[in-house]
């Protein structure tokens, strides 16, 4: 029976994050990028490991050249058990698989006996889910884990998932002491556990002082902006709460929508909180509304500063707030769910007896830290004062913590976690219930749960997006989760694809087009100023047909004007950030501080649609700009009478907030949905956005 069973169940995400370097006594002629491409953990091939070391002579002894590869080989091997390999399905490697590389690593051991080979077999056998062979390593060499961090984190959070925090302490305050903790949130989320299971209120990496007085569970006004009001206040059905931006709108909630359509149209209704929504978002939800009155459908929104660097925190924790809200003001319960979820049983079946005999419903995973003791992916809150109390008191959390700056991933967790574990220690009296997560929220998708949901893969191939698509398709909207679902789609439904895109640079580097205009043979024309910029795009475009090339930049008239650019060899030469290719501009200040390698160079520049009459452009499927800070200048130029692009991708992020208004504007009144992502906004035809199955 194992020690340790808590930490070999807990989430993949816990073993990866802590194992990240390895260490080699020496590798002898291998070159060093060779050995850090092969440990590289987008490199799980133990085969193609093979052949590659097969033919290199590290020129160290036999037994040094032998171990040094089967350490490269194992390490190799272990990437397979990672999150990411693994589509984010939360199941144990075969035993096989694990018996394979622990048995390797314990010969290796034996003939060369290495502390860095020592602290790369402990590392390899966490990650895998061995761990009671590593910390029987670890037991049998503590001086060894006394000088080294990585092995400390490790035995820190082992410690820490089995609730065995007096044991953790030592080790973390060893990486603390070594400044470890800097820049590692994980060191600071176990110390902070450790102090609060051990009796303190602590105050970083957030602060416990909100649990020290009761929250005021009051019923408030609606502090919130209507933007579908309910017909009526009272409710007696449960109202599930979806909150999102534009992207997860668009990407997820639809989904998410249709699924409880299919489930529970006759006993759940549905609420939308949305974070700063566009005004295409908007007219959806209405339109929404008004074509499935069954579920009842509300909105409302709040305003985020979509520019923060703590957006998504308040993403994810702002919705409490709002389900404490409607709660109030709906006299009815509510359930939060992430947007990205999927329903698979109707809730009144599944839960209603559970639910009406409930103050609250949480899903507690089976083996978590306590950080994630409640998990904040679904909450059942019933229309009672207990329940209200509770939320009342996350809340209070949640805001206290954003208020004081510390908006960490996490918080909302730590929030249930802490006022979960409060209510028992101090016996508030209320009704909690759990059932097992594989019932109520699936991370692996079986057959018997409540909900699909997803972690860290949100776009992997399996059951989850399967069925993801199968409900979009049924309900008429293109199967939809990223930008590329969008380019894939047209580019099999249109033989070819026609396109035009503006500022292709190097036609490869940041493109998001670039794969299909390949794969799938599009046709269009590709504009680029600068002259080597077009002849990359060339090289890079051999032997695909129907494709053409203009040496031009796009401006209200024909001129010629400056571009402010950095040449490709200046930036190799002087080893300057990559993407500073990409930015050749008009403006003289936009790289000021790189200042001393820009060059200047004249180009001819012309109206788009002159340019666009001179080209064999009969219509236009995909519209891609990027033209740095330009991009509004030239999306307006388009006539629309004349040209309708299924598809616009532009980059955003040089825009002025007034061009940003314009173009959404512009872009409503073609009846396009849009929404941004990283740098730029993609802008969708709704007609074909809802009928392109």
């Amino acid at each position: 029976m194992t020690e340790f069973k808590r930490t070999q169940e807990m989430h993949q995400y816990y073993r990866d994050s802590l194992v990240k370097t390895y260490f080699f006594d020496e590798f002898g002629k291998i070159p060093k990028d060779t050995l850090i491409s092969l440990i590289d953990t987008n490199s799980c091939d133990p085969v193609q490991c093979a052949e590659t070391l097969h033919v290199l002579q590290s020129g160290l002894s036999p037994a040094k050249d032998l171990a040094l590869k089967q350490m490269i080989m194992l390490i190799a091997q272990s990437h397979l058990s990672m999150d990411k390999h693994r589509n984010g399905i939360q199941t144990p490697m075969p035993a096989a698989y694990k018996k394979g590389i622990r048995d390797g690593l314990m010969r290796m051991l034996q003939k060369v006996p290495s502390v860095k080979y020592l602290i790369n077999a402990i590392q390899v056998l966490y990650r895998i889910g061995e761990i009671d062979e590593a910390m029987a390593l670890v037991r049998k060499n503590e001086k060894v884990v006394d000088t080294s961090p990585h092995l400390q984190q490790i035995v820190a959070m082992v410690y820490t998932m089995e609730e065995r925090y007096e044991e953790a302490l030592p080790y973390l305050l060893k990486l603390v002491d070594s400044g470890a903790h800097q820049n590692n949130s994980l060191i600071k989320l176990m110390s902070m556990a450790c102090m609060y299971k051990l009796g303190a209120l602590p105050d970083e990496p957030v602060d416990f002082a909100s649990l020290a007085q009761a929250a005021n569970s009051n019923k408030p006004e609606f502090p919130y902006h209507w933007l579908v009001k309910p017909t009526e206040n009272h409710r007696s059905k449960p109202t599930l709460l979806i909150a999102c931006d534009d992207k997860y709108f668009y990407e997820h909630a639809l989904a998410l929508v249709y699924s409880v359509l299919e489930h529970n149209h006759d006993n759940v209704l549905v609420h939308f909180h949305l974070y700063t929504p566009n005004a295409s978002v908007v007219k959806y939800v209405r339109d929404l509304a008004a074509k499935y009155p069954q579920l009842e459908i509300t909105a409302a929104q709040e305003t985020i500063d979509l520019k923060s660097p703590t957006k998504v925190v308040e993403f994810a924790t702002r919705r409490f707030a709002a389900s404490q809200a409607l709660l109030s003001h709906f006299n009815a319960p509510v359930i939060l769910l992430d947007a990205d979820a999927l329903w698979r049983k109707p809730w009144k079946e599944t839960m209603g007896e559970l639910a009406s005999n409930s103050d609250v419903i949480v899903c507690q995973p089976k083996a978590a830290p306590f950080w994630e003791h409640v998990a904040a992916g679904m909450v059942y809150l019933n229309n009672t004062p207990a329940a209200q109390r509770y939320i009342a008191q996350v809340v209070a959390f949640i805001e206290d913590n954003l208020r004081k700056g510390k908006s960490l991933w996490f918080l909302d967790q730590i929030a249930l976690s802490a006022c979960h574990h409060e209510a028992h220690k101090h016996q508030w009296g209320i009704r909690f219930a759990s059932t097992a997560p594989d019932q109520l929220m699936d991370v692996n998708h079986g057959e018997h749960a409540l909900t699909w949901v997803v972690t860290n893969q949100k776009h992997a191939a399996g059951a989850y997006a399967d069925y993801k698509r199968e409900l979009q398709q049924r309900h008429g909207q293109l199967p939809y989760s990223t930008p590329n679902d969008a380019f894939l789609a047209i580019s099999q439904q249109k033989k070819p694809v026609q396109f035009l895109q503006v500022g292709a640079m190097d036609g490869v580097s940041y493109d998001p087009i670039h794969p299909f205009i390949r794969n799938f043979a599009w046709h269009g024309v590709l504009v680029e100023p600068l002259p080597d910029m077009l002849e990359r795009t060339r090289n890079n475009y051999q032997g695909c047909t129907g494709l053409v090339f203009e040496n031009v930049a796009i401006t209200e008239q024909v001129e010629t004007k400056n571009l402010y650019r950095i040449a490709p060899d200046v930036i190799v030469k002087h080893k300057l950030p990559d993407w500073l290719k990409g930015m050749s501009t008009f403006s003289d200040t936009k790289l000021k501080d790189y200042q001393q390698y820009v060059t200047v160079e004249e180009v001819q520049c012309m109206p788009l649609m002159a340019l666009i009459e001179r080209n064999p452009l009969a219509h236009i499927d995909v519209f891609q700009i990027d033209t740095e800070g330009y991009d509004y200048t030239v999306f307006k130029q388009l006539d629309f009478s004349k040209f309708r692009p299924t598809i616009i991708n532009l980059e955003i992020v040089n825009l002025n907030a007034e061009e940003l208004q314009a173009l959404e504007h512009d872009l409503m009144a073609q009846d396009y949905l849009f929404y941004r992502y990283e740098f730029d906004m993609i802008a969708m035809d709704k007609r074909w956005f809802q009928n392109a199955t």
